[in-house]
């Protein structure tokens, strides 16, 4: 909510990441760059840009639901296990995250695809586009919408947190255990 920003060297400081966004989540929106950043922004209310990326560890989608808050103009699919369904030509997600409004889904990376200058950047941003619109033609397909969130700057949930778009209603941000057997509660 005050747009603050964290930045931490990992693996080492793990822990102090997850301290701060557990005491965070209490009253914010929690959120990471899913690309690691080359830049530190801890104490600014800045947030990394695409050119800070130093390497794609992973692709991803964010996937809203119409069940959650969301623009009601898009034809999102309704529920998890449609969602899935939608997924069956695709690889299976090696992370699935309720975000409390929809999915955020990952499909880590074998080896970080390291981001040293303006060509690997290019490159990266293609790569992670062109995932993204393999899944977004299997939504069209089907009706359903997908949301361009390919960019490399983008920021999601962390889960553990809680979604407060409603901050009457806050929702939780949860791993979904198993994406792909799991019956929808």
């Amino acid at each position: 909510q005050d747009k603050r920003s964290y930045s931490f060297k990992l693996p080492e400081e793990i822990g102090k990441a997850a301290e701060i966004a557990c005491r965070l989540a209490k009253t914010k929106d929690v959120y990471f760059g899913v690309t690691p950043s080359k830049r530190a922004y801890s104490g600014s209310s800045g947030r990394g840009k695409a050119e800070d990326s130093a390497a794609l560890v992973a692709f991803w989608a964010d996937v809203d639901l119409s069940s959650g808050i969301h623009n009601t103009q898009s034809q999102n699919p309704p529920d998890v296990k449609t969602v899935r369904g939608l997924l069956k030509n695709i690889p299976t997600p090696s992370i699935a995250i309720h975000s409390g409004g929809g999915l955020h889904l990952y499909w880590l990376l074998e080896e970080p695809f390291p981001i040293s200058d303006e060509t690997s950047r290019k490159e990266a941003a293609r790569m992670a586009e062109s995932w993204q619109s393999v899944i977004r033609k299997e939504f069209e397909a089907h009706g359903y919408t997908l949301d361009a969130t390919a960019d490399l700057a983008r920021l999601l949930r962390v889960p553990g947190t809680a979604n407060l778009k409603d901050p009457y209603a806050p929702k939780p941000v949860a791993i979904i255990a198993d994406f792909c057997s799991q019956e929808e509660k």
